[in-house]
């Protein structure tokens, strides 16, 4: 598995996957580098969880790409019009927050994670409009917001609610940046709902796990005890 990450992560890598084979547990996020085919490096976070597949315990591992913000950061130092065309065509749900926890944008990706069509009925809003009624705690999600406008990036998990009512869980990555001169955070979004159902299949058959996993939208492996990867799904193999 090391072969795919910067030398610099591997200790903190070897330790995520031991973690989930002492306890069977989730690992924290992780966030690393991905060494691609083409010899490009993008930033990524990950997340171990334990799984049982065809008799034996693995670490099974999902990989989001994350190198949204620093291009971004340079495409706003070009022109409005790059960083727009950047925003909105990224396939990455993304929405930019002031201090006060408004959005101040919203690219496509994140209003189709919505369902909204409009952007207007959401800038100028916060968290608690779109959140998931009594699943999330607001005091909890200021702190990381505070934390990261003094430049600290956080990660938390989010239960989001759908403008159709519907609710679902998903990652919030949190970075400092600017917006045209504006102290700003920009959060990356995904939709947890893939890994809760291969989470959920692992419980019910291994064929079922087998079918999410290859079909998912997000890059995953699957890494054995000797932190050998047994298997990874297409979207991975497509890097």
């Amino acid at each position: 598995v090391v072969d795919f990450i910067p030398s610099e992560d591997h200790q903190r890598a070897f330790e995520a996957i031991q973690r989930v084979f002492n306890n069977q547990q989730e690992s924290p996020y992780l966030k690393s580098s991905l060494l691609l085919k083409d010899g490009r490096k993008i930033p990524i976070i990950t997340k171990g969880v334990s799984v049982k597949f065809n008799g034996e315990i693995l670490n099974m591992t999902i990989i989001r790409d994350i190198s949204f913000i620093k291009e971004a950061e340079i495409k706003l130092r070009e022109s409005r019009e790059t960083f727009q065309n950047i925003f909105n065509n990224s396939s990455v749900a993304i929405y930019i927050q002031d201090k006060a926890g408004r959005f101040l944008d919203i690219n496509k990706a994140a209003l189709k994670q919505y369902g909204y069509t409009n952007k207007n009925e959401l800038i100028g809003k916060t968290p608690e409009f779109v959140a998931a009624e009594g699943k999330n705690d607001f005091g909890q999600i200021k702190e990381y917001l505070l934390k990261a406008f003094k430049g600290k990036p956080q990660q938390f998990e989010f239960w989001a609610k759908r403008h159709d009512g519907h609710v679902f869980p998903k990652l919030v990555l949190v970075e400092k940046g600017t917006w045209f001169g504006q102290p700003v955070v920009y959060n990356l979004s995904f939709d947890l709902s893939e890994r809760k159902k291969m989470e959920e299949a692992l419980r019910e058959n291994e064929e079922k796990l087998n079918s999410i996993f290859n079909s998912s939208p997000a890059p995953a492996n699957l890494i054995n005890n000797k932190f050998e990867v047994v298997l990874s799904n297409k979207k991975l193999l497509d890097m």
